[in-house]
């Protein structure tokens, strides 16, 4: 069965875990040329409006794009300009050896 654009597009957040919306377009028109940005965009509002997927807005990176999994953390690790999604109280430690 056909998957719609809508179904592309979580299947592919889900796929990289965190997505800007120009990862998701690129991986998008892979399978579909013709598709356009602004179109994917109003999908990811859309998905955010209704709670399905989730901004994480970081100052001076683009905003990336999560499926909703309820309270968790986010950690930037500062030296390699890179981030990570964690439960706090399980992973902080590997957190920590992996970034430094």
């Amino acid at each position: 069965m056909k998957k719609t654009l809508t179904e592309q597009i979580v299947e592919t957040i889900i796929f990289l875990g965190h997505a800007t919306i120009n990862d998701i377009y690129c991986d998008i028109k892979a399978l579909k040329p013709n598709v356009q940005k602004g179109r994917i965009e109003k999908i990811i509002f859309t998905l955010c409006e209704n709670g399905t997927i989730e901004k994480l807005k970081v100052d001076g990176f683009d905003d990336y794009y999560e499926i909703s999994k309820g309270p968790h953390n986010h950690f930037i690790c500062s030296n390699q300009f890179t981030y990570s999604t964690t439960v706090f109280s399980k992973h902080l430690r590997n957190f920590s050896q992996t970034c430094w």
